[in-house]
């Protein structure tokens, strides 16, 4: 400490500071008016500041797995900095940034008082502009620090999709490390993040191809222990492999689980992966797929495949997207969810002409239905296009070998469930597939239940003629 006016001034300010904060000590015991803070401050001279969380357990277990040093970490929900104190102190150039103005106040003078370099804080909420003005400032980083701060995100966005979009944004040209100390507070009706179901949904969702436990540390604001994860993903790695067509993955763990029948798309344990180059024939359709998955993504649309990144990469492009455990329609057999997948399918109908675009081939293999949350998927979005579209003018086709492929690709559009007399890329023809797929769902249903009754009277009349 420079000067014990220095100390007193830094008092003064914990103190004054209201800390209001979400996860803030005050913001859960908003009577507390002592020297408290929530992280420790790693620097002497603070030994009557009351401390909700001690690092050391945390630190340890994070320089226990990880070589920090020359490594550039994005610190969200930062507090006042104990942490990126600790990590730049083993080399690490860190930039903390939270949503609380009293914390970053707190930092900034720790950090100027102890001329500490290279760590920097921004009074920020973790939203797009913030990411905005960390890529122009910072660029790319290295370690994502993610310490029971998620269930906080979650709060204010009310949901998951907006803060894992946000996560993916910030996913590195090589490979990324993720900490992350899932957490729950019973101060609010907040999701509990620290399931083991809730744990691999944020990896997965994040592209993470592997990830392990590696310790725990007690919290004594919530007297729990909160277990800390470490996950990686490096997605150019991973498009690059499948460039070279290699069978399996050398890198953190990841399992390679079947091809699709559709060549150049592999399917990962937790992602799914789809190549194409400019000399393909269909690499039209591939580039329209992607750019349609890049613009809708912004919207935040439910129904939505979650798109985790698209790159080009050696002269291939490559689309990755987060692999769907649901089965597809043609694989379901329950009469009683046709109500729930009509339903899903008229609001995506509804949202498609808000947006005057059409769908075209919304047809049973296209169609991911969870039974459980009654969620909605819908994929291929290789003829998404507007409403009255000539395909043929808006895919700039010029080469006799795409012609042919166009020509033979929208004779097959919609399969059985078109009708002929409908024009393609209207409304009109997304309705009346809809309503096919719903018809032919139901009538198929109600056969495979027939079946069923015809099998368990024929089962029941053998054993009563073997008795």
């Amino acid at each position: 400490m420079k000067t014990a006016r220095d100390k007193q001034q830094l008092l003064e300010l914990i103190k004054r500071s209201a800390f209001s904060g979400p996860g803030n000590a005050r913001f859960i015991h908003p009577e507390s008016r002592d020297f408290s803070v929530y992280q420790d401050i790693p620097f002497p001279g603070f030994n009557q500041v009351n401390i909700q969380r001690q690092n050391d357990t945390r630190i340890d277990l994070i320089l226990d797995h990880l070589n920090v040093s020359g490594k550039k970490v994005l610190d969200i929900g930062c507090n006042i900095g104990s942490i990126s104190f600790r990590l730049n102190q083993r080399g690490a150039y860190c930039v903390g940034i939270d949503a609380d103005a009293d914390s970053i106040r707190v930092a900034s003078s720790l950090k100027r008082i102890h001329h500490v370099k290279g760590v920097e804080f921004y009074h920020r909420p973790f939203n797009s502009s913030a990411l905005d003005f960390l890529s122009v400032r910072h660029g790319q980083f290295d370690i994502i620090l993610l310490l029971s701060v998620y269930h906080w995100l979650l709060y204010e966005f009310g949901s998951s999709g907006p803060v894992i979009t946000l996560l993916n944004r910030l996913s590195h040209d090589h490979e990324q490390t993720i900490i992350y100390e899932p957490s729950f507070s019973s101060y609010a009706c907040f999701p509990d993040t620290t399931t083991p179901g809730a744990i691999d949904e944020f990896f997965e969702s994040t592209g993470c191809y592997g990830w392990q436990r590696v310790g725990q540390s007690f919290a004594a604001n919530s007297r729990r222990t909160r277990g800390l994860w470490l996950g990686k993903r490096n997605l150019n790695e991973l498009c690059r492999t499948i460039g070279n067509k290699k069978s399996d993955y050398r890198g953190f763990p990841i399992v390679l689980l079947k091809s699709t029948p559709k060549k150049d798309t592999f399917k990962w344990r937790y992602l799914t992966v789809t190549k194409s180059e400019p000399a393909r024939p269909g690499y039209f359709l591939f580039k329209n797929e992607s750019s349609t998955l890049l613009r809708l993504s912004a919207l935040n649309l439910s129904f939505l495949p979650q798109l985790v990144s698209s790159r080009s990469l050696s002269g291939s492009d490559f689309v990755v997207s987060r692999f769907i455990r649901y089965p597809s329609l043609d694989q379901l057999y329950s009469k009683k969810l046709i109500p729930a997948i009509r339903s899903r399918l008229y609001e995506i109908l509804a949202v498609f002409k808000k947006l005057g675009l059409t769908h075209n081939d919304i047809i049973p293999r296209n169609i991911f239905f969870d039974p459980f949350s009654s969620r909605l998927i819908l994929i291929d979005y290789e003829f998404c296009l507007p409403a009255g579209t000539d395909p043929e003018h808006s895919f700039s086709v010029t080469r006799k070998d795409v012609q042919l492929l166009l020509s033979q690709s929208l004779r097959t559009l919609g399969s059985k469930f078109r009708n002929k007399s409908v024009p393609l890329f209207s409304f009109a023809n997304d309705r009346v597939i809809v309503n096919r797929v719903i018809s032919d769902y139901y009538h198929r249903r109600f056969k495979d239940y027939l079946a069923s009754r015809f099998r368990n009277y024929q089962q029941a009349l053998i054993r009563y003629l073997s008795r």
